[in-house]
């Protein structure tokens, strides 16, 4: 599995300012690369609070919420425990 390109620019957009290991971990994902699952959590979780603290509002989540939510179903599949 790899993700399109707008999910690669969209996971890239998301995670400006993580953390060095997080940022690592997205870019094997981006590649299509299957990682730990430490390190496919490590990049949901960075996702997820991006997605509830930029793009949530008090009825749901915006268009952007969504396909940040999209995309972490993506990212939870290309780790190893997904295929255990």
């Amino acid at each position: 599995m790899k993700l399109r390109r707008a999910q690669a620019t969209l996971m890239n957009e998301a995670l400006v300012g993580a953390p060095r290991h997080v940022t690592e971990a997205a870019m094997r994902i981006g590649r299509g690369e299957v990682v730990p699952g430490a390190d496919a959590e490590a990049v949901v979780a960075a996702l997820a609070d991006v997605m509830t603290e930029a793009y949530s509002e008090a009825d749901g989540l915006t268009e952007r919420g969504i396909e940040i939510d999209d995309l972490i179903g993506v990212v939870q599949q290309m780790s190893e425990h997904f295929y255990d």
